[in-house]
Parts: structure tokens; sequence; C-alpha cells
């Protein structure tokens, strides 16, 4: 349950489920967003994505899933995203569960198949790359309106052959509504049962002939306003006394110490810190102040493993002071906007102009400033003297203080960013059953950053450093031998003391712009040159020239890594590609004996990269890639499939030219047995060549002629494999400290230690192709549909259900080691995220009539917390392993959902849905930012959501 009252939302709930009581939730699952009857058939009639050959995505050697407009009417998503992110091949690791936290990219959708990583999949507007939208070279779809995209195809296998780099997981093609006739309309409105992440969303639509027929003209656009949920503390599940969150500590003792393991999960508090301040060293360590900053007559509260080195604590005094305010969800805005038109200049030649817009607002609060060890020396300025005389007694000059810093006020991210795309092009036939198309696009990308209350680290550790003058007035250390660097001394003791002119030295605002644009010229050609005793040979060519610019700048003291939190780089360089390809499909037989079909596909792209930036000289790479495959139909109805491609992603700019930039992050330090808050900065590197994967998949398809059994029924199940060269990563602070201490000597010098205390204050964090990828796994997908002819309601009965067995993911470093994070669901410190060993989904269908009802089910099987670790149910588990943990197991999830529709009449349909009807809260295992995975388990609770259509 939620502590805070719902009453305020009350009114809008007790609305909501009045008028929609029959309206129930659900995600979507299906393949095809068509009416069940004509799923199959419109799988048919699809231009397959992956392929610049003209072909049914049903006759294709790479497996495709469809998700339709219908299908997102059928379950009331906002987005084809929403959509696309619950199918089990996506690893939803850029929700706005997960971009919350972070702030960077907040309110964006991006696409993650195979656990690959966002930017190893490739997403395509009507067959065409788009510029980048987000710094990682990504692109956001919320971007696009919503209602005017028609269906999303998604092929989970390599197509860099056909579409160029970054199609390594595979491709996303967002086909567009751009035939639209009339007039379309949406509303709704949803609301969680806790009584927040309110969300408001209204979409328009109109498409409709000019010029006689000989022009046709569409306009669309979308406003999405979400006002997000709060902190961890303000849910029971997530924090059960409001002061404390489930997360790791280390036993000070080392593994075994005490009969405990070297890890223990729980309810921690922090173990040296409290707003007023806590003295965490020495013969003081206990002592802790007041809010007026006089010494606390109550000494401070140690829990299970609290040590004066220890960030976390299990039980004992204070509160989990850093997470406060770190919003499950960040509250945002967005809109977007779309056009097109096209013109049959003659009966063989067609103009068409595109043109999108979109922008995003989004907020959220940065970490407040924290520190386990300020140092405090005995001729402080504001010490207080009963800790001065007690400094005295022990015959000791300084000490070390724990502290949230809050006098500065909250730290408030404001991001805003904008993307503007037009495309214009000519297409046309060529006769003899040829045609071609080509094009020009312009794509631009802005975003603006700023974090407001952000301290400035030097000046706060000069403001800290006090002493009194020969007047007795308290000025900084460092101001009596540089009388005008304007350093104004801080009051650390108690909470609320700094003066403001202390607040104006120490604290200030990051911020940070980028602008990225690109253009792109692009022709392709496709045909059927001749025919063979099996059918024509399909043929497709094209060539491409793309200019990729980013620009990006950054205030002085980000520029520097001197704010505590949300430095940015700048970053400047241009990268140029020209690239050609070839495609084609070969039919080798027709209906002959175990031969109703066998066809082979080939096709071959070469490019050229070239590279630049102000700061670096001109490097270029060649890459070569190629896809083979083929169909094989011994009889009617059953299929066998299979694919072998080389695929590439280059590096997008970050990767190569952002200048140094830093953030703080914790790590599990095993030498010195604590949690540490430490620096870690992150450069990009010119010298970077581009991943190299070799992808694999095979599977048979069992789809009978609807006339035999009466029912539409299909069943594939396909195997893929994907192993990737040289992956672009950061070595990752948590793997630098491990490897390091595992005897790695080549990971030590990537860390940075207090040379008095051991503590880690810094790790260097550089892109590298340092790793591979390994991933492989089954896909199964089954559809049954039937018509109820038999009985007076009539209508239709659809069941669907897809699931991926994820076998490996498996990340080897530049020693060798391999990590396989399948079966693994949670999101450990400093690690990526796993999946799980299988992700199922299911959803039935009825519809008659008016009216359509969906009851779904989203499944996550039970894993581990980090497959790095040993605990109990683990084989070999003992606590003196120097990996030990009280528990490595994280609980599945089954996520039902219900939602419906009913036509009220020909122009007017309500709609609702209820999404995690029984309410179910995330499995606890705890991440960087909260005691849970944001990336699998849904934190939002159950959640209604109503609305209106209209069509004219």
């Amino acid at each position: 349950m939620i502590r805070p009252s719902i009453n305020g939302h009350m009114p809008r709930f007790v609305s909501l489920l009045a008028l929609g009581a029959a309206l129930w939730t659900s995600p979507a699952h299906a393949q095809e967003g068509m009416t069940p009857q004509a799923a199959q058939n419109d799988v048919d009639s699809i231009i397959v994505t992956g392929s610049r050959v003209a072909r049914s995505g049903f006759n294709s050697p790479t497996p495709l899933t469809v998700v339709g407009q219908e299908q997102l009417r059928l379950n009331a998503d906002n987005s084809v995203g929403d959509a696309l992110n619950r199918l089990p091949a996506f690893r939803p690791q850029n929700s706005s569960a997960v971009l919350g936290f972070t702030q960077a990219n907040t309110g964006s959708l991006l696409l993650d198949l195979r656990g690959l990583g966002a930017q190893r999949t490739l997403v395509l507007v009507d067959g065409r790359r788009s510029a980048p939208s987000t710094t990682q070279g990504t692109f956001d779809i919320n971007l696009l309106p919503s209602n005017i995209i028609s269906r999303a195809e998604v092929v989970t296998g390599g197509a860099s052959a056909a579409y160029g780099s970054d199609a390594v997981a595979g491709v996303v093609n967002l086909i567009l509504d751009t035939r639209l006739e009339g007039f379309r309309t949406e509303a709704k409105f949803g609301l969680s049962t806790h009584g927040d992440n309110e969300e408001y969303q209204f979409s328009a639509a109109y498409g409709s002939q000019i010029a006689n027929g000989r022009g046709h003209f569409v306009i669309a656009g979308e406003y999405v306003d979400s006002a997000g949920m709060g902190d961890c503390f303000k849910y029971e599940w997530c924090s059960p006394d409001g002061t404390s969150l489930y997360f790791s500590t280390n036993n000070p003792g080392g593994p075994g110490a005490n009969g405990l393991p070297g890890q223990t999960l729980g309810f921690v508090h922090m173990a040296n810190m409290t707003e007023a301040g806590l003295i965490s060293s020495g013969p003081l360590r206990g002592t802790q102040f007041n809010a007026d900053g006089s010494v606390s007559a109550d000494p401070f509260q140690f829990g299970l493993n609290a040590s004066p080195a220890a960030f976390f604590m299990i039980g004992g005094s204070g509160r989990m002071l850093i997470h406060e305010n770190l919003l499950l969800k960040a509250p945002f805005n967005r809109a977007a906007f779309f056009s097109n038109l096209d013109y049959d200049v003659t009966d063989s030649l067609t103009a068409f102009v595109q043109a999108s817009y979109g922008r995003i607002h989004a907020r959220a609060y940065g970490a407040q400033p924290f520190d386990n060890s300020l140092v405090i020396r005995r001729d402080n300025a504001f010490l207080p003297a009963e800790i001065a005389e007690r400094l005295d007694e022990e015959g000791i000059t300084q000490f070390n203080m724990g502290r949230k810093t809050t006098e500065g006020g909250l730290s408030q991210t404001d991001a805003r960013r904008s993307h503007f795309r037009i495309t214009a092009g000519l297409r046309g036939p060529l006769g003899t059953g040829w045609d071609w198309d080509a094009y020009y696009q312009y794509g631009e990308t802005s975003s603006i950053q700023s974090s407001t209350n952000n301290r400035i680290n030097a000046n706060f550790t000069r403001a800290l450093d006090s002493v009194r003058n020969d007047d007795d007035v308290p000025v900084c250390r460092s101001s009596l031998t540089d009388p005008g660097n304007r350093c104004s001394p801080i009051n650390p003791f108690g909470v609320g003391n700094f003066s403001d002119a202390a607040l104006d030295y120490a604290f200030g605002t990051a911020q940070s712009s980028f602008n990225y644009n690109q253009h792109v010229f692009a022709g392709n050609v496709r045909g059927e040159p001749f025919g063979t005793w099996a059918g024509p040979i399909s043929l497709a060519a094209g060539a491409e020239y793309r200019v990729d610019e980013a620009y990006g700048t950054a205030d002085p003291i980000s520029a520097s890594s001197g704010f505590f939190t949300n430095n940015s780089a700048p970053i400047d360089g241009r990268i140029s590609v020209m690239e050609g390809y070839l495609e084609t499909v070969v039919p080798l037989a027709s209906d002959m004996a175990f031969a109703h079909r066998l066809e082979l596909n080939g096709a071959v792209r070469q490019t050229h990269y070239s590279r630049r930036s102000v700061q670096n000289p001109k490097t270029t790479v060649n890459a070569t890639t190629w896809k083979v495959g083929a169909v094989w139909e011994p009889i009617d109805g059953i299929r066998f499939r299979g694919t072998r491609s080389r695929d590439i992603r280059a590096p997008n700019m970050v990767e190569l030219f952002s200048r140094l930039a830093s953030t703080q992050t914790f790590v599990i330090d095993r030498l010195t047995n604590t949690n540490s808050g430490v620096t870690l900065p992150r450069r990009g590197n010119p010298a970077l060549d581009p991943e190299k994967a070799d992808t694999t998949s095979f599977g048979v398809v069992l789809a009978p002629d609807r006339s035999w059994i009466g029912s539409t029924v299909s069943l594939s199940v396909d195997y893929f494999d994907i192993e990737v060269e040289g992956a672009i990563a950061t070595l990752g602070g948590q793997t630098v400290v491990t490897r390091c201490f595992e005897g790695r000597t080549e990971y030590c010098g990537f860390i940075t230690r207090d040379p008095d205390t051991n503590l880690i204050t810094r790790l260097e964090n550089v892109n590298l192709n340092l790793d591979g990828l390994l991933v492989r796994g089954i896909d199964f997908e089954f559809l049954f549909s039937t018509d109820f002819d038999a009985i007076s309601a009539g209508g239709n009965l659809t069941f669907r259900a897809l699931a991926t067995h994820n076998i490996e993911l498996t990340t080897i470093d530049s020693t060798g080691t391999r990590t396989n994070r399948a079966g693994m669901n949670g999101f450990p410190t400093g690690e990526p995220s796993g999946v799980p060993s299988w992700t199922i989904d299911t959803s039935l269908t009825y519809s008659t009539g008016p009216l359509s009802l969906t009851v779904s089910t989203h499944t996550l099987t039970p894993g581990k917390f980090n497959v790095n670790l040993i605990g109990p149910e683990d084989a070999g588990y003992r606590p003196d392993l120097t990996n030990s943990i009280n528990t490595n197991h994280l609980a599945g999830r089954t996520y039902v959902h219900l939602s419906g529709s009913y036509e009220m009449s020909e122009n007017f349909e309500v709609f609702g849905s209820i999404n995690n009807v029984f309410n179910k809260a995330p499995a606890l295992g705890p991440s960087a930012v909260a005691s849970y995975n944001p990336v699998l388990y849904d934190p939002t609770g159950r959640y209604f959501r109503i609305g209106l259509r209209g069509k004219f």
C-alpha cells in the first residue's frame, strides 16, 4: 500500500471504475494488429522488414513479428513502443521506469532487442533510417505520433546488409499510415491504484485526397502529459518503514566472519551519515549533531555490517538518505506532429514530402550531495566547543564526518529535447516489373539540459575547511593565502546553517547542450530481371551517402567534471558514410515433390566511413556485410527457414568524440570490504572500430490451410545465435574493481585510491572495443483463431502466445572471462541488467459485434540476483567465499491485464484497461537506483486507463 491518501483523486477514480467496469486491460502480445480472422492473410501481404526485395513476411527466411494499429486499439496502449517492449524479444532497458532515475533521455522510449542494447537495434521510418534523437545515436519512437503508425514490423535478426549499421540484434520498421482518409481522434486518461502516475493523452489525425485524386495529404498530432511517480519511500512494498531500502551490505570482517557471507541483502540505512552530521571515525565515532548544530545526547546506533568505511548497514539509526526524492518515474510531457504529401506528377512519377517534429520536456530530481568521510580539523571555525574539548582529551587533531547536504535545496534536472525530420523524394515504375525511388532526408536533434543546486566539489571542499581569523570571524583557510578567491565558509554542523554567500559559492547550475544533424541522399531500384523454371528472380540495389554532425557544449565546471553529478562533456565530430548494396532472391523449386517451394536469399553491402573531429585527425574504416538465407517448404503448410549474416555497428558520436565527463556511482570493494561512493569519469575514443556480429537463425513454421480444420492455427519455433566481436563498451566500475581484486593487474591501473585510507576515490571508464557478446535462445509463437458461427452470439476468439527462452546473454571481457546474464533477473550496481530465462506473453481476445474483450498475461520466470555471486540457493555455496551472499534469488512475476472496447455508434468508441490486475509489486533485489530492477519489474501497481475514440 502507499502511505499518502488518494482522496484527491477519488472522484475521477470512481468515475473511471463506473465508466470502465467492463472495459479492461491488456498489453499487446499479438503479432498482427489486424482482425483475428484476417491475421495470417495480412502477414502475407506485408512487405518484409530486413529486406529490400518486395516480398511477404510470411515467406521470409527471417522471423517477422508485427504489431499493428488495431492491436494498440485493443489494448489501449499509449504508444507502439509500450506494446513492443512487452514482447519477449525485447528488454525494456529504456522505459520511463528506468530512465526516470538517471534523467538521461527521460520521457524517451528506446527499443532493445535481445538485451544487446538499444544502440544495436536499428529503427526505420517507412524503411528509411532516421536521424538519431538521443546522444547515444538511437531513435526515440515517442517523437512520432502513435496514431499515425500503421504497424511496427520487427525482424529479430541481423539486417546490416539490407539497411546498414546498427542492425545487429534486428530491425524495427515503423510503417506510417500515409493513405488515411477522414478524421480520427482519441483522448484517454490513466491513473494508478495509488493515485499517482496520472497521465493524459490526446491525438488527432486527418487525411484526404487533393487535386482531383492526384495527391493525398495527411497530418497528425499527439500530446502526452505524465505526472510520474514518487520516490521509493512512498510505497510500502519498496520501503516498509519509510526510512530504509532493500540493498546490499558488506561483511566488515570479511566473508565468513561471524558465520555471515561476504554480502548481506536487507533493508538498510546509512551507516555513517545523517543530515545534521555524524562523526564516522576515531574515538568519537557515533557522535551525532542536532539540527541546530549542537551535539546530540543520543549516540548514533550502528546496525549489522556497520564499519567506519561502510555506506550501508542493516537496521540501526538514521535513514537511507541518498535515495530520497529519486523518482520511480519522472514527470514529462511530449508533443509530436507529422505530415505527408504524395502527388502524382505524371502517371509514372510520384513526388512525396514527409515531415515530423517532436519535443519532450522532462523534469526530475538529481542525487543530493552525500559524503561518508568529510575531514573536519580541530581548528574548524564552527566546531562545537564540546567536540573540541573531547578531541583535545583524545589527543587527535581531526576526524571524519558523514552528512547529506540538503542546504542547497533539491537538485532538479530539467531536460528539453526536440527532433525535426523532413524527407523529399521521387518514385515510380520503370516498366517490365521494375520500380525505383530516390530521396533526400534532413534530420536535426537539439537537446538542452540543466541541473540546478548542484554542488561544486572544489568550492565545497575549500568552504568546508574554515578557521577563525584575527578578528575571530570564520573564513576559509584558503582565503588566508588567497584573499581574492571569493570563498565563503560553510557550517557543516546541523541542518540549514549555511550562509547565503556559502550557498552561492558552493553550489551552481550544470548546463549542457547537444545538437545533431544528418543529411542523407539515397536511391533504390528493384525488379525481376528474368525468370527460371521455379519463378522469377528478384533483385534490389541501391546506394546511400550520409553525413552526421554533432556539436555539444558544457559549462566550464561540467567540462572539468567539477560538479557532484550530471557533468556533461563537450563534443564536436563529423562522420560521413558512403555505401552500396545488392540483394537477390533466387527460387530453386516450386510445386515439386518434397519441394512445394525452395528459394535462396542473398545480400551484400560495402560501406566506407570517414570520421573526424576538431581535436582528432581524420580516420577511415571500411566494412563489408552480407546475409544468406533459405526457405524450404516440403509440403504446403510446413516451412523450414534459416539465415546466416555478418552485421556491424559503427561507433556513434559520443563513443568516438565525447570529452571527459563524470558521475557518481557505488562499487563493492572487496579489498577494503566497503561500499564505496566514487567518481566515475567517462570519455570517448576516436580510434574505435565497428563492432562485428555473426548471426545464425533457423526454425520451422507450421501453418496449415484454414480450410483443413476450420480455424486459423500456426506455430513457429526459431533458434537464434548472435556473436558480437569487439563490442564497444566501458569497463564498468564494478568490473574494474572486481577484476583487480581477483589479480588481473591490467585493471588496477584504472583505479585511484586515497593514500591514507586506501578507499577508492576514482575509476577510469573509457570506451574500448574490449568485449565479446554472445546471445542464444529460442523464440516460440502460437496463434489460434476461430469463429463462433454456430452460436447465436457469434463472434471470434483468438489466442496468441509468444515466448522467448534465453539460453545465453554472455559478455566476454578482455581477459576472456565469460559472464552469462541469461536467467539473471537482477540489475546489480555497476553491471548490466540481465534477462529472465523465460519471458512468456499470452492474450485471449473475444470480439462480437461492437464489443471486444481481452485478457492477457506477461510472465517472467524466477532468476538469480547476480550471476557473479553465490547464495544458499546455488551449488557450492559457502559463507567464506569472497562472492558469497545471503540470498541470490529473485522471484518471477505473472502480470495479468484486462482490456476492452465498445463501439457506441459508427463514429464513437469507448475503451479502457486495467494493467496489473492483481497489483503485483516488484521482486526486491537492489539496483544502483532502487530496491528492485526497474528494467523487468513494473513499479506502477494496478493501473487504470479509459478513453474515447472518434472517426469521421
